[in-house]
């Protein structure tokens, strides 16, 4: 019982861990994208989560970690189905699809336009979906299921993906205001291992993660209203 305390406690510890890094990370890109007169608009939304993603990806990659490089070359090479059907549904959705009375607190939809535009979709529900699932899904959520077995391992994962959107820094921590769990995306990030463990592919996962992205504006489409509720699993 004590071994199993302890193995626990090391899982809280390499969450809290991980997600202050990512928080401090996100912060540091954004200063220097700030400094560099970049706006956080379009495309550059999701700028230093994609810079932080793609860097951890290639990190792992290059010290051959990610669930083996054969599996991760197979992962690519099996994705341009998928990455072609997020794309064209990107596209599609924001032809078609106009989105009245957007809430500019719900931080999902760009606040400056009445309709998000394709830099939007092609940020939020496609590259998104792809860099986070790989980092989430097939590096933490693999490495604490191998250690802690699949239901704890896939917990501790979906605990530090629900986090990080919370960008929890060091000043935070000690300020006592270290961030929430957001029930969002922590449901999502259940669900989303859930469907890789089962499926054994990862853009089962991404499919999915797409899809819950592009809710806020299709659900708008149809009746406002739906932002607000939406709203309360990102609170």
């Amino acid at each position: 019982m004590r071994e199993d305390w302890l193995k626990y406690l090391a899982a809280v510890a390499k969450v809290v861990a991980a997600a202050v890094l990512l928080g401090e990370a996100f912060s540091g890109v954004d200063a220097l994208l700030g400094w560099a007169g970049i706006p956080a608009t379009g495309l550059w939304l999701i700028a230093a989560p994609a810079i932080v993603h793609v860097t951890i990806i290639a990190t792992f990659y290059r010290a051959g970690t990610i669930a083996g490089r054969q599996q991760i070359l197979w992962l690519v090479a099996s994705g341009p189905g998928w990455l072609l059907l997020a794309a064209v549904g990107c596209l599609l959705t924001a032809i078609l699809v106009p989105v009245a009375n957007l809430d500019p607190t719900i931080s999902l939809i760009p606040s400056h336009s009445n309709r998000p535009d394709l830099s939007w979709w092609l940020a939020t529900v496609f590259l998104a979906p792809v860099l986070e699932e790989f980092v989430y899904r097939g590096i933490f959520s693999a490495s604490f299921r191998r250690q802690y077995g699949n239901i704890v391992g896939s917990y501790f994962a979906a605990v530090l993906f629900a986090w990080v959107h919370a960008r929890p820094t060091v000043a935070a921590l000690f300020a006592g205001n270290a961030g929430h769990i957001p029930p969002g995306p922590l449901l999502l990030a259940l669900v989303a291992d859930w469907l890789y463990v089962k499926s054994g592919s990862i853009w089962v996962a991404v499919a999915f993660h797409a899809a819950c992205n592009a809710t806020p504006a299709v659900f708008a489409a149809i009746d406002p209203r739906w932002l607000n509720w939406l709203g309360m699993l990102y609170q």
